[in-house]
């Protein structure tokens, strides 16, 4: 579950970063909107959690994620010029 926890900061961490930049304000617009919705506030209580409840939390993280990743990378292989350039570690 801290993993989770960590994973979930860490990713509102760089929405905050990514929402706040001036930089790219018209030109990244699909970063900005994924960037900028609501954060991900984890569950830190301490009772017992079900795997179940932890697969749900980590699903939910995940897209959130995978989301904000995806325009990243949509946006760093519309500014590459070399169409061969691996722009992602994700891929």
């Amino acid at each position: 579950m801290d993993r989770l926890e960590d994973a979930v900061a860490d990713y509102n961490k760089v929405r905050r970063a990514l929402c706040a930049s001036k930089a790219g304000a018209t030109s990244h617009v699909q970063i900005r909107a994924e960037s900028c919705g609501l954060a991900l506030h984890p569950s830190r209580s301490r009772t017992s959690v079900t795997y179940m409840e932890v697969a749900r939390r980590s699903d939910v993280a995940g897209e959130h994620i995978v989301g904000l990743w995806d325009a990243v990378c949509a946006e760093a292989r519309r500014l590459e010029r070399d169409p061969d350039a691996m722009v992602c570690p994700m891929e």
